[in-house]
């Protein structure tokens, strides 16, 4: 008997350091042990640099490279106010992203016929955004 076709998933969101770009030694191990045992598994790693530029896209990082060099004498509030439209619009580019990475993993579910799937969970955005990408796939 055949053993069961599986995907694993790591997304961590924004990357506030290094290591939350490093490869998943637990998911290896993880899909290891279930190859060993006879089942067919995909990691799905959305962890690495091209994240940045995902959710980075150009126009907000040119506002940004244009506002941060008035930090040092900011007094005045308007600058913070354009600070929180660009994190604005960051947060819903985010949230597009988030809906751009379902429907990858959904394409692969249905590719592979996949049997389960498995999440590593992160903190902050990394974290709310694996929930939502696990309510839109049930």
């Amino acid at each position: 008997m055949a053993g069961a076709s599986g995907i694993l998933i790591t997304y961590s969101g924004y990357p506030y350091t290094p290591s939350s770009m490093m490869p998943d030694n637990g998911l290896a191990n993880l899909a290891g042990a279930l190859i060993k045992n006879g089942h067919d598994v995909l990691i799905l790693d959305y962890c690495m640099a091209d994240i940045v530029r995902r959710l980075m896209p150009q126009n907000i990082k040119d506002d940004l490279t244009k506002l941060l060099p008035l930090l040092k004498d900011a007094k005045d509030h308007k600058l913070f106010d354009e600070f929180k439209t660009i994190s604005a619009g960051m947060e819903a580019h985010r949230e597009k992203e988030v809906h751009k990475i379902y429907k990858e993993i959904e394409e692969q579910i249905v590719l592979r016929k996949a049997d389960f799937i498995g999440f590593k969970l992160w903190m902050g955005d990394g974290f709310t955004d694996t929930i939502r990408i696990a309510e839109l796939i049930k």
